[in-house]
């Protein structure tokens, strides 16, 4: 039995890597469920880029942090027509309404594939990453909510008088099978 097993393992092709273009999954925050996560992914030409965005806020953060607007970017470029992800360097602006916001540069990806980033923002909204590198250039519009952990009071109250109407209406069904019940025959 076991040598069947061992030749099973010997003609199975090798595990290759689990994510999606050099992009970081979930699985990797999931001891941090309070992480507002977003992916982008645009194709111009030949090329696709894509970023998975994390804004660390959290609940309350923002009254607790010394940099409450700061978004970390995962951003890679996939070269279509070769099939591969492009490794060289690569300037990447990040853009609100035509004005630079934030520039980085790297000679090539921070690890598997992907360049990193950790960027302050001025504000909610929607922005364009706009990379330039040796054999072209791209751009992807991503959005942004910094007030992400702000409670919903709305929501909340919306839920609680869903709950308090459901509780209501069990004790009122309760009573009114409590009261057409005959009364015992005495004997």
């Amino acid at each position: 039995m076991l040598g069947l097993i061992l030749l099973a393992l010997t003609l199975v092709d090798p595990a290759l890597a689990h994510h999606n273009k050099g992009l970081p999954h979930y699985g990797y925050f999931e001891n941090y469920p309070q992480v507002p996560t977003e992916e982008y992914v645009r194709i111009e030409g030949r090329w696709e880029v894509g970023a998975t965005i994390f804004n660390f806020q959290g609940i309350k953060a923002r009254e607790t942090s010394d940099t409450p607007n700061d978004v970390k970017f995962f951003m890679y470029i996939y070269d279509l027509e070769e099939d591969h992800g492009y490794s060289g360097p690569v300037s990447i602006d990040i853009t609100q309404g035509g004005q630079i916001i934030s520039s980085m540069e790297r000679l090539e990806p921070d690890g598997e594939g992907v360049y990193i980033s950790r960027e302050t923002l001025p504000s909610s909204g929607n922005y364009e990453l706009r990379f330039t590198f040796d054999e072209g250039s791209a751009t992807l519009p991503f959005a942004v909510d910094l007030a992400v952990d702000q409670i919903n009071w709305t929501l909340v109250g919306g839920m609680g008088l869903g709950v308090a109407a459901l509780m209501g209406l069990g004790l009122h069904g309760r009573r009114r099978r409590l009261a057409h019940r005959a009364a015992p025959v005495a004997g």
